[in-house]
């Protein structure tokens, strides 16, 4: 049984201070508006690059994502900025970093209000726009409901009452459904559609015929799934020739760890398996960019200026974008220089944030432990170069706190005021702008853990919730008292 990490979050805090079906919509065509080409934006929740066919996966059945990587420009270093569902869905719909936009983790706050999302500047450009989500991580509270005529975020009730919060889902089959009934309905204007699918999240409960073709592999089953179910949003749009016309972009919100670096599922590290995803652009018709692979390090929150760069449309959210296009051309070394972060770690446990960037070759993560790897010559990240390379990790350090500088906002973070100005001002340099910090002035100066060195801690917090759950609270005691 596994557990979100909201859930996990008060769960810490409580016990260590004890010790749907859809009904066959009548078929209509659709026109394609000459106002503008229809957009469809699919995220596949949990998605590792390398557990899809069209990057190498071995027995990966993945053949609707494959068949869409062949139609369009895949990126082969596709990275989320945050390896969490909430907050790095909002990055890739508004085109900023997390410092920027507020969202870093799920105990801060909303998205800011002066934040405009992609939906937002597509409605602006008459666009009809609807999302259909499949996880309540992604509730409309959050705000990334702004400029969508549609949001569809209702779950069944009794499923609040059989999971945390945080684990209520939809299967792909019942939002697909809900997908093709909006799609069949008469559009007057172009359409924006956001299909987010949730099935690859922990825990691994594929439906049959998956459930026993990948009774080994249960996570791949649940991506064979989601591969299958979106084959019929695909099968729909060829049926009605909408899709060569369609701007079409897939990518993931992160990956998963399953057990690499001890890491059971994703948010806590950052390295490859939770932070490559796969992402592809299937460009309308017409379009000058063609079919093929990219190799440069990609942000997937370079999405939102990919889709008004490629339709050519404008709105005042193009000051807002931190990111370029991912098709335009990158003659400055520095744009394939990645940005990402963790601060999972330090919001629910007071520990060291991480923050990490990638390029062409390496990957600095800086922590109080900080280190470096090779991917070119160690892709599983399993030797650490930090002393046989120092002025390399020296110089990507320095990259990585301009970033911070170039784009954090420039006020302190909420709800610091019972710190002194310079631990909020420390705070700030960290880029971390939630409403609360959840350490001292005197923990910021005494310097806090490296997650690296509480990861058994951490993972015995989850084991403990899953002993509780399972109404084993000796075992959940015992293991909590060793935290």
């Amino acid at each position: 049984m596994k557990f979100a990490p909201t859930f996990v979050a008060w769960v810490v805090t409580s016990a260590l201070m004890v010790c749907g079906a859809s009904a066959q919509a009548p078929r209509r065509t659709m026109p394609k508006s000459s106002a503008g080409v229809n957009i469809l934006l699919i995220t596949i929740d949990t998605l590792r690059a390398d557990h899809v066919g069209a990057y190498g996966a071995k027995g990966a059945e993945t053949p609707t994502i494959d068949a869409l990587a062949r139609d369009g420009v895949l990126f082969e270093r596709a990275y989320s900025q945050v390896p969490l569902t909430l907050a790095s869905h909002t990055s890739l719909l508004t085109g900023t970093y997390p410092f920027r936009n507020g969202v870093q983790d799920f105990t801060g706050q909303p998205l800011r209000p002066e934040i405009r999302t992609v939906a937002e500047a597509l409605k602006t450009n008459g666009y009809d726009t609807a999302a259909i989500v499949s996880s309540y991580v992604l509730d409309r509270s959050w705000g990334l409901d702004k400029g969508f005529n549609l949001y569809y975020d209702v779950f069944r009730g009794s499923s609040f009452l059989e999971n945390d919060p945080g684990l209520v889902e939809r299967k792909a089959g019942p939002s697909v459904d809900q997908a093709l009934r909006w799609l069949r309905q008469p559009h007057t204007k172009p359409f924006f559609l956001w299909l987010h699918l949730y099935d690859p999240h922990s825990g691994y409960e594929p439906p049959e015929p998956f459930r026993t073709r990948f009774a080994e592999s249960p996570y791949d089953g649940e991506i064979a799934y989601a591969d299958s179910q979106l084959a019929r949003v695909i099968n729909y749009l060829k049926q009605r020739r909408l899709y060569d016309g369609m701007l079409i972009v897939l990518a993931s919100d992160h990956g998963e760890s399953l057990g690499e670096h001890g890491e059971k599922e994703h948010g806590y590290f950052v390295y490859q398996s939770t932070l490559r995803v796969p992402l592809v652009v299937k460009p309308p018709a017409g379009s000058r960019a063609r079919p093929r692979r990219m190799a440069e390090p990609v942000q997937v929150m370079g999405i939102a200026p990919t889709i008004l760069t490629t339709l050519k449309l404008h709105d005042p959210i193009e000051k807002q974008f931190e990111t370029d296009s991912l098709l335009a051309e990158k003659s400055n070394p520095e744009a394939a220089d990645v940005y990402s972060e963790s601060f999972y770690s330090f919001s629910s446990f007071g520990w060291s944030p991480l923050r990490t960037i990638n390029n062409r070759t390496y990957q600095y993560i800086e922590a109080p432990k900080p280190e470096l790897y090779d991917l070119r010559n160690d892709p599983a990240e399993t030797k650490n170069l930090i002393t046989d390379q120092p002025a390399i990790a020296s110089v990507l350090n320095d990259k990585l706190k301009e970033r911070v500088r170039r784009y954090a906002p420039q006020e302190h973070p909420t709800g610091t005021s019972e710190l002194s100005a310079e631990a909020a001002e420390k705070l700030r340099s960290l880029g971390y702008m939630a409403y609360r910090s959840p350490v001292s002035a005197e923990a910021l100066a005494a310097g806090l853990p490296d997650p690296k060195d509480k990861i058994w801690d951490f993972n015995a917090v989850l084991d403990a919730v899953d002993a509780g759950k399972l109404g084993n609270t000796e075992h959940e005691r015992e293991l909590l008292s060793q935290v």
